[in-house]
């Protein structure tokens, strides 16, 4: 049968050689079952969100024209296909020194419901999570380059992102907050083209395109509540009543581009990138409430708002960076970056607000002009030398300047905000290497910075990596490695005060008798701990705060795998193993993932597929978002 399939399409194709098959590859599908599902299930979606039924799990094929008239070659993958919570697919066609032809697709589940998240009610006992999110994000990307591989190479391009889905945020009044539903659209769309230069001496790519933004999201809420303030405010007890809210944002931005690469001398190299962008944003915002509110302007009670706003924003955008890398003796290579980014935002904001009073109406207007000027630049320079055939050292500095201002001319006559922005870096490492068997490098770099744009920016910040590797034998039975990474900064600026530290540990043991044809064992260990420390303000009362975060965690995998010599071989397969996860303190958890894969030749071109999932997670002190699952698959995997 196989035989005779090969044939009939060698035929079709004009094959002359009816034994190299013009398909080939492997798909596997099968059936999801979700088990014994037990605990909090908007926490088993907001973590795995793996779900139940039909699904294509894998799919790599390759496609040959025999006769090349159409294409030489095409590939087509998919993974993760009937209501996963990520799947993709990746096509690609291609004939030599005519055409390529690519399209990408993926497309994400994102849900967020952890009653913990954004809850200041949590203590309370309630479990409506604030700010949460049921979307799915999809990007598609299609290129078509034309005579590839050639001195001139011309390409045209399309993508496309969107969101769309429901969610909860916040809607804010004087005194109080209120979570309301929301629907969520939004999509982008961005269209370009260019051309490639490939000659000897340089490279020259040249592009220009532009997006179009489209953002329309809004609520139309109908049941009564207080919102989070449990107290009155001026004697008046808070509540909504009914919302409708809306927002429409348009944007539009053309944008281009040029990049070169240069190398004058066999001793040289120098690579040049500049982009220009200029974007616009129209945005229309509206608003209907009733309820009970305070005015901010007079601290009078009224039982119904209206707003509406209006906005246009216009935002030119240079940026270009410049690599430069010589080599002026054998032992000795400098290289230097220099890189810049500009934005400047021009924007005006017509806000109109009004409220119901008990026999009137009183409202406000105010028309305000922002303009934010901001620039970021950086040039890093480091020299590497070959101390000898094993060694490397290398060091350097980095030098970051740069300046932000941004203005009201609003009926407030609000002054000027300036900040400026100072850092240097001091950069310094080491790699030493082997021919076959060993592999280390040490990376070190020390900053400090006179200001910082946020207030969680690397400010006073000291940063250390060890990583290293070490086989002994080449094409040997194992292998071990292991990575050290230690981060410190602080941020002592009013209105921040924020300490942050984090440090991670890990071992990684390989053996793979054989080159691994047969036998594979994985053990990984990692240690982190990290803690944060940051001043805020509380909502509900409008007082100072200070938010400390602190985790210590251990985290643990095993996999032990058996596999035939190919895929089509007449021997079993077997998987097993898992990861496990424990931290202690702000947040202690426990999160377990085991799992075991049986496969069973069918056939030269089948194979059986068993495999059982458990996932769970406990918590000890938010115990209402625990869940556990097993979930088990049945599939079949075709070769050919």
């Amino acid at each position: 049968m196989n035989r005779l399939a090969a044939i009939l399409l060698a035929a079709a194709f004009g094959q002359d050689d009816p034994t190299r098959p013009p398909v080939s590859g492997s798909v596997e599908f099968g059936h999801r079952w979700l088990l014994n599902n037990t605990g909090n299930f908007n926490s088993y979606r907001s973590v795995v969100n793996l779900g139940e039924g039909p699904k294509l799990f894998n799919s790599d094929l390759t496609f040959r024209d025999p006769s090349g008239k159409l294409f030489d070659e095409s590939s087509l993958l998919m993974q993760s296909w009937g209501g996963e919570p990520y799947n993709n697919l990746r096509f690609d066609l291609r004939k030599s020194r005519a055409y390529n032809l690519l399209v990408d697709y993926r497309n994400i589940i994102y849900f967020n419901f952890l009653p913990s998240f954004a809850n200041p009610l949590i203590e309370s006992g309630s479990l409506l999570n604030q700010n949460s999110f049921d979307t799915r994000f999809r990007t598609t990307d299609v290129r078509l380059e034309l005579l590839p591989s050639r001195r001139i190479s011309p390409y045209v391009a399309y993508g496309r992102s969107s969101e769309y889905g429901t969610g909860i945020w916040d809607f804010p009044r004087l005194g109080n907050e209120y979570p309301v539903s929301t629907l969520i659209r939004n999509r982008t769309d961005h269209y370009r083209g260019g051309v490639q230069f490939n000659y000897n001496r340089f490279h020259l790519s040249l592009e220009h395109g532009g997006t179009v933004f489209q953002d329309d999201q809004g609520t139309g809420e109908t049941n009564p509540q207080s919102g989070n303030r449990p107290t009155p405010l001026l004697g008046q007890q808070l509540r909504l009543d009914s919302l409708a809210e809306s927002y429409h944002v348009r944007g539009r931005s053309h944008y281009s581009r040029g990049a070169l690469a240069v190398n004058p001398v066999s001793w040289a190299t120098i690579a040049a990138d500049f982009t220009y962008t200029n974007s616009k944003l129209d945005s229309l915002y509206r608003q209907d409430s009733t309820g009970r509110f305070v005015i901010p302007w007079s601290l009078l009670a009224a039982s119904g708002g209206m707003a509406s706003t209006t906005g246009v924003a216009k935002m030119p955008r240079p940026s270009a960076s410049v690599r430069t890398e010589v080599r002026p003796l054998g032992r000795l290579r400098v290289v230097d970056v220099w890189s810049t980014d500009r934005l400047h935002n021009a924007a005006t904001v017509l806000l109109v607000e009004q409220f119901a009073l008990a026999s009137r109406t009183t409202g406000a207007q105010s028309f305000t002009a922002n303009r934010l000027a901001w620039a970021h630049n950086q040039n890093e320079a480091l020299a590497f030398v070959d101390l000898t055939k094993h060694f490397i050292l290398r060091g350097g500095h980095r030098y970051t300047w740069g300046d932000a201002i941004t203005t009201s001319a609003s009926v407030l006559n609000s002054r000027p905000l300036r900040s400026r922005l100072r850092g240097n870096v001091g950069l310094a490492g080491l790699a030493f290497r082997t021919e076959k068997t060993m592999r280390a490098n040490v990376d070190f770099e020390a900053g400090s910075t006179s200001n910082a744009f946020l207030r969680t920016s690397l400010r006073d910040y000291r940063k250390f990596r060890a990583r290293g590797s070490y086989a002994p034998w080449p094409g040997g039975s194992w292998s071990v490695s292991g990575d050290f990474s230690w981060l410190s900064n602080e941020n002592p600026g009013p209105g921040a005060n924020w300490d942050f530290g984090f440090q991670a540990a890990t071992a990684v043991l390989e053996w793979f008798p054989n080159e691994g044809k047969r036998y594979r064992v994985l053990a990984e260990y990692m240690r982190s701990t990290s803690h944060s420390r940051i001043d805020f303000i509380v909502p509900q009362h409008y007082i100072a705060g200070r938010s400390a975060f602190r985790e210590d965690a251990n985290t643990g995998t095993f996999l032990f795998t058996f596999q035939p010599g190919s895929l089509n071989a007449r021997q079993p397969g077997l998987s097993l193993g898992g990861s496990i996860y424990a931290s202690t303190g702000s947040r202690p958890t426990r999160y377990y993932q085991p799992r075991a894969r049986f496969s069973w030749p069918l056939h030269r071109n089948i194979r059986w597929n068993a495999e059982w999932r458990w996932f769970a997670m406990a918590q000890r002190i938010y115990a209402i978002e625990d869940f556990a699952s097993h979930q088990f698959v049945m599939s079949l995997t075709l070769l050919h």
